[in-house]
């Protein structure tokens, strides 16, 4: 289970890049399901195990990475484990560039492919869900440039920019032709 929000005894802490665990268990061969995970002392009836990594944001808010597998599934554990693993390396504050053209960025990720069809050359990798995103594209990149286009759907550019706040404070900037962060 990947954790949408981890519940504890300080609240709850939100965990946005939710979309970016569960794309990398997909990857491994396994399904995820989504929701509230509540750790405490007790185990009950579920004998499971849970991962988590947090940070605070700019408003001194808890956001969290959080994953739990069955103890009884050793290899779903260790997937589990190293999943939460890669995207806690991959924590870090960052700055997002909405462009309408490639702009020097240390990670450009394309939400339509008619956004990269003038710029055949340019190393890019085509989005079309935020559970496409890895940690291994992320973890070096202080700078991550969304190429859109007029068409790009406005749920894919909000679930990506969400997913990728939810890995570190992020400040986005536009750099497209109208203020609305679209071309």
């Amino acid at each position: 289970m990947i954790a949408e929000g981890l519940r504890t005894d300080g609240g709850l802490a939100p965990c946005p890049a939710a979309p970016l665990l569960a794309g990398s268990l997909r990857r491994l061969g396994l399904s995820a399901g989504r929701g509230l995970l509540t750790y405490d002392d007790e185990c009950g009836d579920h004998r499971s195990l849970g991962f988590t990594a947090s940070w605070v944001d700019d408003r001194g808010r808890p956001v969290g990475l959080g994953a739990a597998a069955n103890a009884d599934d050793p290899a779903t554990l260790a997937a589990t484990a190293a999943v939460v693993r890669e995207w806690s390396a991959a924590l870090r504050p960052r700055r997002v560039l909405l462009l309408d053209r490639p702009e020097p960025v240390d990670l450009l990720l394309v939400l339509d492919p008619a956004a990269l069809t003038p710029y055949r050359d340019v190393p890019a990798h085509l989005v079309r869900s935020a559970g496409q995103v890895r940690a291994d594209w992320l973890a070096e990149a202080g700078t991550v440039g969304l190429l859109l286009h007029r068409d790009t759907r406005r749920q894919l550019l909000t679930g990506v920019l969400a997913a990728i706040g939810g890995l570190g404070p992020t400040r986005v900037e536009s750099l497209t032709t109208n203020e609305q962060g679209r071309p």
